[in-house]
């Protein structure tokens, strides 16, 4: 995957230090943020802001160029106010790369806004990691608890992300309305099978979905947030037909280049799976995302196994699978090879 360099501003010792945990870097800019979200609620308008944030601000603004891209859900927990009973949260995986990521922008109420608090129920997480969330002060961070097993972990949870684990024993300790995203078509198979019916499960394909997006992004020369409607079909098949790039479509746009299938970092893909839980919990107004769904013979790709297909969600459980999408003859060649693999 490309990336293109991005010059940062030199980092004196001392803060290089205190940034050496996610706490350290929360607490060296909390002030500073507090004080340009205040000046942001205090404006009548953007634009009158952006216009602060150019002179007045300026030196305010260039202090928070110091902080790194991958923080930006500090700004988040900055903005936090919860209220209410908190959200039992289930993560599985804690301990990969990713799911200590998820933690961090789950904690700050990326996943389920700042009014709702959450308690994170982890296994496999790193105890290191775990404190480091603590002293993070989370507003809505009701709580975590460090499970011993992925099992006990879902138990009991009103979301779950997974990861890792048995999958087939963790499926019989999803709760009966519980919301379940799982990395891997087969893994939700297996998980689907012994959870309740009455759950909602879904396979993450999200960070592939991110992955490809950014590596679009990096071929034209635009943000990442420029680019939509990215398909990832089955397990890995990534359709660019229907996506479009800055209002263009991409199939003019990228001439016959195509992304490939290829997992993002930690960062980006630890905010498609949050991305994933909140699409499903809170709605994805009206967006199209990659989600895995258990077959039911729509696009003419059978039934009974998990696949990845466009979706829209309404938020509290059910997706809405996206119609009306042209499948030229390469892409259903690709389409029925993904389902072939997963139905097997």
């Amino acid at each position: 995957m490309l990336h293109r360099a991005t010059l940062r501003p030199r980092t004196s010792l001392a803060l290089a230090r205190t940034l050496a945990t996610k706490a350290g870097t929360v607490k060296a800019f909390e002030a500073d943020q507090k004080a340009l979200v205040e000046a942001y609620e205090a404006c009548s308008s953007t634009e009158e802001f952006f216009k602060l944030k150019h002179s007045k601000l300026a030196p305010l603004s260039k202090k928070l160029e110091e902080l790194d891209s991958t923080m930006g859900w500090t700004y988040s927990r900055v903005l936090c106010n919860p209220a209410g009973p908190p959200k039992v949260v289930a993560v599985t995986g804690a301990g990969t790369d990713m799911g200590a990521e998820a933690l961090y922008r789950i904690a700050a109420g990326e996943m389920l806004g700042g009014s709702t608090p959450v308690t994170l129920q982890v296994s496999g997480a790193d105890p290191a990691v775990l404190k480091d969330l603590q002293d993070c002060a989370f507003p809505c961070l009701a709580g975590v608890t460090a499970a011993a097993s992925p099992a006990a972990a879902v138990k009991g949870a009103a979301m779950a992300i997974l990861l890792e684990g048995d999958f087939v024993s963790v499926g019989s300790s999803v709760g009966a309305q519980a919301l379940v995203a799982v990395k891997g078509m087969a893994n939700a198979s297996a998980v689907a099978a012994k959870a309740p019916k009455t759950a909602t499960v879904t396979g993450i394909t999200r960070t592939l979905q991110a992955s490809a997006e950014e590596q679009i992004a990096d071929k034209v020369g635009c943000p990442a947030a420029a680019v939509s409607k990215v398909v990832v079909w089955g397990d890995s098949a990534i359709d660019v037909s229907s996506a479009t790039v800055e209002g263009k479509w991409a199939v003019e746009v990228l001439q016959g280049w195509a992304p490939e299938a290829t997992e993002p970092s930690a960062a980006v893909g630890a905010d498609a799976i949050v991305s994933h839980m909140k699409d499903l919990a809170l709605g994805s107004n009206g967006e199209w995302t990659s989600m895995g769904v258990e077959a039911d013979g729509s696009y003419g790709l059978g039934s009974g196994f998990f696949y990845s297909v466009p979706v829209t969600c309404s938020g509290g459980g059910p997706v809405l699978r996206v119609g009306g999408i042209p499948i030229t003859a390469e892409l259903a060649s690709a389409m029925e090879a993904q389902r072939v693999a997963l139905s097997k």
